[in-house]
């Protein structure tokens, strides 16, 4: 069991690493396109009782469902260098471009897709989407959110990054807004 608030009991204690103070916490979990930048999914959870493999599963899911076709390749950091995610993608069409762990080998993942030029291409763009948690933390309020409760916090998160997209489509679009 871990420690939760008195005021909020679905946050959670979490550190983000080891010697770091511990905060309560909420888990925000993205899918974004690389080709604009733009989030196309996302999941508020409890900072704990969800993984990484998980959300990124289920959020790729949502994403096949609501889409006429899957996306071709999925990047992501070491994170997700995972058997669940690389069999998730490998059965629904797309090509993981997933960071590797070095000395873990999953099947699904070798130096076929990872020697070629899109892999290349995949691992420079993931990196995109901590822009879409940097500016929903320090612009959107999401890092001191005043909201209760993952289904308050998740609502705030989901207007949070429709103003994110609203505000990068306008930068694609040229204007400064």
């Amino acid at each position: 069991m871990h420690p939760q608030s008195t005021t909020d009991e679905q946050a959670q204690l979490a550190r983000k690493g080891p010697g770091k103070e511990a905060r309560l916490s909420y888990g925000l979990h993205a899918l974004m396109e690389n080709r604009h930048g733009l989030c196309v999914q996302a999941e508020i959870t409890t900072a704990y009782g969800t993984t990484e493999s998980t959300a990124a599963t289920e959020l790729l899911g949502r994403q096949i469902e609501t889409s006429e076709r899957p996306p071709r390749t999925v990047g992501a950091d070491k994170g997700y260098h995972t058997a669940e995610v690389v069999g998730f993608c490998r059965e629904h069409g797309m090509k993981p471009h997933i960071a590797e762990i070095q000395g873990r080998t999953v099947a699904g993942l070798d130096g076929r897709t990872t020697g070629s030029l899109g892999y290349q291409t995949s691992q420079k763009l993931r990196k995109r989407v901590e822009e879409i948690f940097g500016w929903a933390k320090e612009i959107g309020g999401l890092r001191r959110t005043r909201k209760r409760g993952t289904d308050r916090v998740g609502l705030s998160g989901m207007l949070i990054l429709c103003a994110y997209n609203l505000v990068r489509m306008g930068k694609l679009l040229g204007n400064s807004t």
